[in-house]
């Protein structure tokens, strides 16, 4: 009876022996999701100036119906929206596409066009100024009509060309030697003569119609150079400085003219600092975040029933605030020298108050010429060239 005590034991001993082994040798991993999981992205780990995949966006044909998405698969260099969701767009290749709210693609103009430098929309999206050509001191312009998708050109020569906000008048400047020529023409018309509105003695000069009557001459952004802003007024055709001598000066303008973003460079001519500025050039509030005027836009005047409150600005603003600190801007940035990954916040410019409209640290986005159209930001992302849509509502 010992004996058979002593076996079974033996046994019972052998058997614990054994799974004590197995549990500290074989036991299974721990899962990686929830708490116990790998951590999320950060800007440290983020990309840089390589571009990420994009296999995890969804595109979405309407954009309001989500709270993200991509518009269209198509590269773009400018757009419009108009209020049924049709979206417009421009390629890099000279094209004009039409994106319709359900999602259908149709060329308006299969026109290619070499060395493409810029496009811009009229204020209703009928009209586009496309604007080409090897010679940047001789550019070639000419006027897409969406409606009867014909092409009118423009004489040579014209400089930064850009719409009034409110009607199908032009503003373009024409330079000869040191000399800077302003000329207005309605181009609603193939028979109107162009006005000439003002000469001066300068260079580099970009123009920005910030109201009806209110021309902007800004001098090009450079960390390495002065600049400066001067208002026109179209009626009583006076020129006044409103922005004098400040390096990397850059900025845009709310609708109306009212209120501007100004960008600064900053110490050593690396980084830099925002401001709000009436168009006086007075400052009203200094910002304490860091992002580039063109990453930012105002929202609309609020309509009737829309949540948007008053004095609302959007800004992408990157998560990796030190690589903007340590570039001279705005010049790395245009020069594609950096690339940012940005989350995306609200302004309240009366109050100071940021609010994060889209986070996701899963996405890479470098967002640059925002627009709002029907309570959605729009954007085109860096990284791909392609239109972005975020909800607004």
């Amino acid at each position: 009876m010992k004996t058979i005590l002593y076996i079974v034991l033996i046994l019972v001993i052998i058997a614990l022996g054994l799974a004590t082994y197995y549990f500290l040798w074989y036991k299974p991993a721990a899962p990686t999701t929830g708490q116990g999981g790998n951590p999320p992205p950060t800007a440290g780990n983020a990309p840089k100036e390589q571009p990420p995949s994009y296999s995890q966006v969804t595109p979405t044909s309407t954009p309001q119906a989500a709270k993200f998405g991509v518009v269209a698969p198509n590269q773009t260099i400018n757009y419009f929206v108009d209020q049924q969701n049709n979206a417009y767009l421009v390629q890099p290749d000279g094209q004009i596409v039409k994106i319709s709210a359900g999602g259908q693609a149709a060329t308006l103009s299969s026109s290619q066009i070499n060395k493409l430098t810029g496009a811009d929309f009229s204020y209703d999206g009928q009209k586009i100024i496309v604007t080409f050509g090897g010679d940047q001191q001789n550019p070639q312009s000419s006027i897409f009509d969406i409606a009867s998708r014909s092409w009118q050109p423009l004489p040579p020569g014209l400089i930064s060309t850009v719409w009034s906000p409110s009607s199908y008048n032009i503003a373009y400047l024409t330079q000869k030697n040191d000399v800077a020529t302003l000329y207005m023409l309605d181009a609603s018309s193939t028979k109107a003569k162009p006005q000439q509105l003002l000469s001066l003695h300068a260079q580099d000069l970009l123009l920005k119609w910030s109201s009806p009557n209110q021309i902007l001459l800004s001098q090009k952004s450079s960390a390495l150079v002065n600049s400066s802003v001067w208002s026109f007024d179209v009626k009583k055709r006076t020129l006044s400085l409103i922005i004098d001598d400040q390096l990397g000066l850059d900025s845009i303008w709310s609708a109306g003219g009212q209120e501007a973003l100004v960008f600064n460079s900053g110490f050593g001519k690396r980084g830099g600092s925002l401001e709000l500025t009436n168009n006086k050039g007075e400052t009203l509030h200094n910002l304490t975040f860091l992002t580039l005027p063109s990453k930012c836009v105002f929202a609309p005047a609020a309509a009737e029933g829309s949540s948007t409150p008053p004095s609302t600005l959007y800004c992408a603003i990157p998560r990796d605030v030190q690589k903007l600190k340590l570039a001279n801007l705005p010049d790395d940035y245009e020069k594609m020298a950096i690339f940012t990954t940005d989350d995306f916040y609200s302004v309240d410019l009366n109050s100071g108050d940021m609010t994060a409209v889209f986070n996701d640290q899963n996405q890479n986005l470098d967002a640059s010429s925002l627009k709002i159209f029907n309570q959605t930001l729009f954007f085109i992302n860096r990284y791909d060239q392609k239109i972005y849509a975020i909800s607004l509502k």
